[in-house]
């Protein structure tokens, strides 16, 4: 029994010794504070261990509170259904908006031909025409030179044949002369195309009026009732040119090569107003005044409209350089519109400045002699809400599209001869990622990724978090590389999703850590802890096998002892009492030994498993983190936190507002926009999100939730 007892102090000794550095603990902290603040010993047992861990780690209303260099920031993982319904909501939403144009003319003909659609017909027209005019000039020539040796039939016969040139041929596609050159007068707002119907029906009258001669008075004896004909068509070839012709050339194909380089033009005066722009976007505080100087020259020299300085007249935001050039840029794309619409149509254009989000919309009268009615009906972008509207033009009504579901800017404006007038409707700039957003998006990424570090979810956590960290920075210089307000909005929609698919991973991440803590055993719950303290509780069953096997043996070797000398020599007859009890002292013996182990194991366990919870709450070296969840992990205590609704004051960002969404996510939809420092009640909290409108109000709106960004930290 004594050799016994040695070994057990001995054991003791050796297993404090080398256990003591795996659960190391702070100076100041003793097993008694550990077992005061984890088991509380004064009150509970070994055998409330089942209670201990329901108050650890309970199924409802709890955050998992994390120890990190930054301080002990919370993380609610009871809401994942939650977000996830959310998300889900937000990917239909913006599926459908992502194809949608930023705005669309209601007014527009789904049938008008684009620029360089209008320009391939027109050269085939000018084909069509030089070749049947090539065949009417051949034709007419050769009755001129055969008119005495053709009898009278012959000749009505042929001029019934070149007056169908001149109208549609219904066995043929192709129109006949006339029809063709009234299609290129109503298309181009110019006097050869005028001059061109014009000799086209002149000779096809004079050729109709021989006809009814020949037939009603026969054919006479010379063939100079053909000169005056003819001369109107060589007159009608000139005006058509060829295919060789100059842009100089008063011409029809003349006019087809101006047209061409002019439109060679607009397009270099794009690409140099595009280059501005990038430069701008590139380097906000670059002097490129000459540069911009330069190119209005070169715009107002090719401008083809009236009244072109509206497009460059002075706003609140329009000393912008951006501005500037967006401005310039617009007057080159009007020009293009002019040239793909009818003579005399009016041109309708919308373009978007900078300031919050400025559409500007164009109307301009291009005839020299009618008064005539802009009709302007623009739907703007579909997620953008009423009361986001922050201003815009008297002449403009603003309202709402049912079948578009979306707002609708429109007006009937009068137009005198020549009058252009610009529009403006005002919004706030709901198009943006605040930096400061996706920076707490990060932060939430990397504490995730603390609360499941040494556990089997590791890898795949970790592997989310690069992509999550990857996509992110992809998503910000792809938006930061717009150089229009309306490349921006398309940025925008197109990478709302790809946050989206973020938002979504960071779910997965907030899934890994509540299974990876909730696993219902002691190492499933605090698979987060140390890896000292893992390689303690390693040790602490190395231990527990070693010390039974020591007690096994002692069992043994003791028992052998004892059973050898009854063997050997038997007991007397007069000593039956005594043997009697030392038969029984064994057992009692063996009795009292097992409580005594199962008290000193179940101690060893205590001891161990109090000093494994304790070390996941004890924080980090340096100034005391401030607890801020609602309850601390390892506790069953409420901690010292404000309940709901409690005040804060919101920090507008220096730049911009701070976006009001409908619901917890950076990809919902925005609803509004504040942009003072004032003080708001918080209702509700998730991840890194406030709901600031009080609950009586939910039943009209899901919510308004701010980023936690843009409040004061106490």
């Amino acid at each position: 029994m004594l050799r016994l007892i040695v070994k057990i102090f001995v054991f003791f000794g050796i297993f404090f010794w080398v256990v003591r550095p795996s659960f190391a603990v702070e100076p100041g902290i003793s097993i008694a504070n550990i077992l005061n603040g984890v088991w509380k010993y004064n009150t509970q047992s070994i055998f409330d261990f089942g209670n201990s861990v329901s108050n650890i780690w309970p199924k409802d209303n709890k955050v998992l509170t994390l120890n990190s260099n930054s301080g002990q920031r919370p993380i609610d993982l009871s809401n994942i259904e939650e977000i996830n319904v959310i998300l889900a909501q937000n990917k239909q939403f913006l599926e459908k908006l992502s194809p949608k144009p930023v705005v669309k003319d209601l007014n527009l003909d789904p049938k008008a031909l684009k620029l360089t659609e209008k320009l391939e017909q027109t050269k085939t027209a000018a084909a069509n025409i030089y070749s049947g005019i090539q065949n009417l000039k051949s034709r007419y020539l050769l009755l001129s030179q055969k008119w005495n040796n053709l009898t009278e039939s012959e000749v009505r016969s042929e001029l019934t044949t070149l007056s169908s040139i001149f109208t549609q041929n219904t066995t043929q596609k192709d129109l006949g002369i006339l029809a063709t050159a009234e299609w290129l007068k109503a298309s181009w707002d110019h006097s050869i195309m005028v001059n061109l119907v014009d000799e086209t029906q002149v000779i096809q009258s004079q050729i109709e009026n021989l006809l009814n001669d020949v037939i009603t008075s026969g054919k006479t004896s010379d063939s100079s009732a053909l000169d005056p004909t003819f001369t109107h068509i060589n007159k009608l070839d000139q005006i058509i040119g060829t295919s060789l012709a100059q842009a100089t050339d008063l011409s029809l194909f003349g006019f087809i090569r101006k047209t061409f380089d002019q439109i060679a033009t607009f397009d270099k005066q794009s690409l140099e107003a595009t280059r501005l722009l990038t430069e701008i976007n590139d380097d906000p505080t670059k002097d490129l005044t000459i540069a911009i100087d330069r190119l209005k020259g070169e715009i107002l020299g090719t401008n083809l409209l009236p009244n072109a300085n509206l497009f460059l007249s002075a706003t609140v935001y329009s000393h912008s350089a951006t501005n500037k050039v967006l401005g310039l840029l617009a007057l080159v794309n009007s020009n293009k519109i002019r040239l793909a619409g009818g003579t005399g149509q009016i041109i309708n254009n919308i373009w978007i400045e900078e300031g919050n989000v400025i559409f500007k919309i164009m109307a301009s009268n291009p005839s020299r002699t009618q008064i005539q009615t802009a009709n302007i009906k623009y739907l703007l972008p579909t997620e953008l809400k009423q009361e986001q509207i922050l201003s815009h033009s008297p002449e403009l009504a603003i309202g709402t599209d049912a079948n578009e579901n979306a707002q609708v800017a429109s007006g009937e404006i009068l137009l005198s001869p020549l009058e252009t007038r610009v529009f403006s409707v005002e919004v706030e700039d709901i198009w943006t990622f605040n930096p400061g957003e996706i920076e707490n998006l990060k932060s939430q990424v990397n504490l995730l990724i603390e609360t499941i570090q040494n556990t089997a979810g590791y890898t795949k956590g970790d592997a989310l978090k690069n992509d999550i960290l990857s996509t992110l920075n992809k998503i910000l210089q792809k938006h930061q590389q717009s150089i229009t307000p309306e490349s921006r909005i398309v940025s925008f929609r197109e990478t709302s999703l790809a946050l989206n698919e973020i938002e979504q991973k960071v779910s997965s991440l907030k899934s890994l850590a509540l299974e990876s803590h909730n696993t219902g055993s002691v190492l499933g719950m605090f698979t987060k802890t140390q890896a000292v303290s893992l390689r303690g509780f390693i040790i602490l069953i190395f231990a527990s096998l070693v010390f039974m096997t020591i007690y096994l043996k002692a069992i043994k070797s003791d028992f052998v002892v004892r059973k050898a000398p009854l063997k050997i020599t038997p007991a007397p007859q007069t000593n039956i009492q005594y043997h009697f009890q030392e038969k029984s002292r064994p057992k009692l013996n063996q009795i009292t030994k097992i409580m005594i182990i199962t008290l000193i194991s179940g101690g060893i366990g205590s001891v161990g498993a109090s000093l494994a919870i304790k070390s996941t709450s004890i924080p980090p070296k340096g100034p005391s983190p401030i607890n801020t969840s609602t309850k601390v992990l390892g506790s069953s205590t409420e901690a010292s936190v404000k309940e709901f609704p409690y005040q804060v004051n919101l920090i507008p960002p220096k730049v911009g507002t701070i976006p009001v969404r409908n619901s917890p996510s950076i990809t919902s939809p925005q609803i509004r926009s504040l942009n003072e420092s004032k003080s708001v009640s918080v209702f509700k909290k998730v991840d890194q999100w406030v709901m600031i409108m009080s609950q009586e109000d939910s039943s009209q709106n899901s919510g308004w939730w701010i980023n936690d960004f843009y409040i004061e930290k106490n």
